[in-house]
């Protein structure tokens, strides 16, 4: 898959999660589990003897997971602790007993990705220091997530049906919107003026002929470059790669439209900056748009990169 491509399935994993509680969302898990481990057995309760606080396991990895998935998880963290202690205390002594080897446990939660609460984890760390030799971990909607990612585009598709291919121009949308969003909600950042701008940043404004102007814009644009790279580093849906793509295609874009002239770099700052905005612009696409040509020319994803020859990057 593209990152296009990922894109679309991660969201339309995120939603399929979204819509799942109990006894439905562990189906979801084991039959991602199954496609990840192909020896995944899924426990099933046998009457009152239950499942045996296992619902399932691999035994060439031995993995056991135990799965939780209340309607509204932040409403039962007291219970989800309670829950987590005393499967896996059942979950040692019944398996054991009977010659399975757990060297690892996983108690996963659907928390639609709210993150789970402060008793579920200091409950598992708690259960950490009393087996040191079984690598014990929570495991929530994201980390889910990332056993998706791992799956392969056919087996992505028997997990969330056939996903049909978007427009690049509606995945680069959404992504702009989702970074838009984030800038939106995290704490105001310093006045432009206190805004340090690397040598190397100043060195490739000089290299590549920028005006004042090219340059007091990047620098407004630094202000969000942290937040920017929290939200690529804390989301996996591949937007980092769908806009770099985006702003790499709108400067080589540029470069062939643009006749060459003495003003022709600062013409072609001012093309990938018009070309990216949405229509209609807000003020906070405007904030993102600016944001995200600071965070990309200093990645060296547009423009060029001093020392080397005229090959764009």
């Amino acid at each position: 898959m593209n990152a296009v491509d990922q894109y679309v399935a991660n969201e339309f994993f995120k939603k399929r999660i979204l819509l799942f509680d109990g006894y439905s969302f562990e189906q979801f898990f084991t039959e991602i589990m199954v496609l990840c481990y192909p020896d995944f057995k899924q426990v099933k309760p046998q009457g009152r003897l239950g499942d045996k606080s296992c619902d399932g396991f691999s035994l060439k990895e031995g993995l056991y997971c135990q799965v939780y998935a209340p309607e509204d998880l932040s409403k039962n963290d007291e219970e989800s602790a309670k829950k987590l202690e005393h499967d896996f205390t059942n979950l040692v002594a019944y398996w054991q007993s009977k010659g399975f080897i757990i060297r690892q446990f996983r108690y996963v939660i659907n928390d639609k990705y709210k993150g789970a609460g402060p008793t579920t984890h200091t409950r598992i760390q708690s259960i950490c220091q009393k087996y040191p030799q079984i690598d014990i971990k929570l495991w929530t909607a994201s980390n889910v997530e990332e056993l998706f990612e791992t799956l392969t585009p056919t087996d992505k598709n028997r997990v969330i049906g056939f996903v049909p291919t978007p427009s690049i121009a509606l995945c680069e949308n959404s992504a702009l919107n989702e970074v838009t969003c984030h800038l939106m909600t995290v704490q105001q950042s310093p006045t432009i003026s206190s805004i340090p701008m690397s040598l190397n940043m100043v060195h490739k404004i000089q290299f590549n002929h920028l005006n004042t102007d090219a340059e007091n814009f990047l620098r407004y644009g630094l202000m969000h470059y942290g937040q920017v790279e929290d939200f690529f580093n804390n989301n996996n849906f591949g937007q980092r790669e769908i806009l770099r793509e985006k702003f790499n295609g709108l400067y080589c874009e540029a470069q062939q439209e643009i006749p060459d002239a003495d003003n022709h770099p600062n013409e072609v700052f001012i093309y990938i900056y018009e070309k990216a905005c949405p229509t209609p612009l807000t003020t906070a696409n405007d904030i993102a748009v600016r944001a995200l040509m600071a965070y990309y020319f200093e990645a060296c994803d547009i423009f060029k990169i001093p020392e080397q020859d005229d090959t764009t990057v």
